[in-house]
């Protein structure tokens, strides 16, 4: 197996994601691969909301993703990866990382194994199906 260039870290921003964000940056040290973090933003639970109600609670969910998001990145940086970036997405888990690893170039996603991820086991199946066909290596954190 080749050694990854750009590896996407999956976050969701509980701290069981530790882990995860570790094992990212020693890949990312490792290799000298660029590393990029990802966190899904899915309000889906807002769907019987008021209009404005979802604004104020996406408007929230950014600004805590985008502080989270620095946070991870200083973090990295500190550690001595040399290229780190991070993206925040609106949507589904299973929709739109596949969506961007492919636009990205990625070529490994690290994640957190099923227990620690807030997909059901149906959503968790369909993006390993995804990621799969991309063909983009996966490494799941337990």
């Amino acid at each position: 197996m080749s050694s990854p260039s750009h590896i996407v870290c999956a976050v969701r921003g509980q701290p069981q994601s530790r882990a995860t964000v570790t094992k990212a940056i020693d890949l990312a040290l490792e290799h000298g691969a660029r590393l990029t973090f990802v966190h899904v933003m899915d309000a889906e639970f807002l769907a019987y909301a008021t209009v404005g109600i979802v604004r104020l609670m996406y408007r929230e969910l950014r600004s805590m993703g985008e502080f989270m998001m620095e946070i991870l990145k200083d973090r990295a940086e500190r550690r001595g990866v040399p290229e780190v970036d991070t993206v925040l997405l609106e949507g589904r888990v299973e929709e739109e990382l596949p969506r961007f690893l492919e636009e990205s170039g990625a070529d490994l996603l690290v994640l957190g194994a099923p227990a620690r991820n807030a997909l059901s086991p149906e959503a968790f199946s369909t993006l390993v199906r995804r990621v799969a066909a991309l063909g983009i290596r996966m490494e799941l954190i337990a």
